[in-house]
């Protein structure tokens, strides 16, 4: 194991080290300061697409990953292969006894900005670290970045299953619960909060992160809110919305009448998938909720394709009489 000492040394001398050592073939291994120091960012990606970890722990003690050791690893190592490591996911703030991967490049850059000065190592080594501490820096301000997206709420109201699956693959590892503002809110509170209806895009953005990451939907905010009270309070304004457009529709059954509720009931079952999402993700779906499958057939499969004569939708305004309760 290489200490702190050694490697400040040897970030200034790995030039002259180098040239004198004989080159050795190395197993592929992403924990192999001396594989990196030979690989090229197509070995890393091929490695990776093998089912390589770019985050796996390499030193259980010093808690060091693949990241941390191309700036541990002297001069040798090519942008290329940081590169790789951040495209595929590595992440620039995981801890070590040694720092994080930004704080030690920008340390390596440091150490090698006056060496050059110095003229200790020569402009194509400068501009080699120049490059790594650039690829990890600009890594650093999109992790950033992303984390300021999950606790902007206009952000969340454009989001989508992509931009999400992007996101947390800028970020990293993150706390989902860290509170996003004085309010003690968390990401999932801002993205649960009933401001407007939700898309498709927004059910699956949502959907996403509750799919890869831990939140704790029993998180209180400072006005005691919880992200499943924000789901519970959206799903009784869901109730309410459908019914009111129900009996609008019922009451003069006219194809302009079905059509405002058939974009309606087309909105609104995105917010009952968000709703049945969320209540399964804490745990199943509590007694009395409808099924999805009576919604569905009270709303989607039945007014969807409801004829303009009339006799279809006047069937429809019978049945929902039948099951009004179900949308008080």
């Amino acid at each position: 194991m290489r200490t702190a000492a050694f490697v400040a040394i040897a970030a200034v001398f790995a030039v002259v080290l180098s040239l004198a050592a004989p080159v050795v073939a190395q197993t592929p291994d992403l924990c192999s300061a001396d594989w990196l120091d030979q690989a090229t960012g197509a070995d890393v990606q091929r490695l990776i697409q093998q089912g390589a970890d770019p985050n796996i722990v390499c030193d259980g003690l010093a808690r060091t990953r693949p990241l941390h050791q191309t700036t541990l690893s002297g001069s040798n190592v090519s942008r290329e292969v940081v590169q790789a490591l951040i495209d595929a996911g590595a992440d620039v703030s995981a801890d070590s006894t040694f720092g994080t991967p930004e704080t030690l490049a920008t340390e390596r850059y440091e150490e090698a900005a006056t060496a050059f000065q110095e003229r200790r190592i020569t402009l194509d080594v400068f501009q080699a670290w120049t490059a790594i501490y650039n690829a990890v820096r600009t890594a650093a301000e999109a992790r950033s970045s992303a984390l300021r997206n999950l606790c902007d709420s206009a952000w969340w109201r454009s989001a989508s299953g992509e931009s999400m699956a992007a996101l947390l693959r800028s970020v990293g590892e993150f706390d989902p619960n860290r509170p996003c503002n004085s309010a003690g809110d968390t990401p999932l509170h801002i993205a649960l909060r009933p401001v407007e209806p939700v898309t498709e895009d927004i059910k699956i953005a949502i959907a996403t992160f509750i799919g890869n990451s831990t939140p704790d939907f029993q998180r209180r905010n400072t006005s005691n809110e919880t992200p499943e009270n924000l789901v519970d309070i959206r799903y009784d304004r869901l109730r309410s919305r459908m019914f009111r457009s129900l009996n609008a529709m019922c009451q003069n059954v006219t194809s302009e009448s079905m059509a405002r509720h058939n974009t309606t009931s087309d909105m609104l079952v995105h917010e009952l998938d968000l709703y049945t999402g969320v209540k399964g993700a804490i745990g199943g779906i509590p007694l009395g909720v409808p099924p999805r499958a009576i919604m569905e057939q009270a709303y989607r499969d039945l007014y969807g394709h409801i004829p303009q004569g009339g006799l279809r939708a006047e069937q429809v305004c019978e049945h929902v009489r039948e099951q009004g309760d179900v949308f008080r």
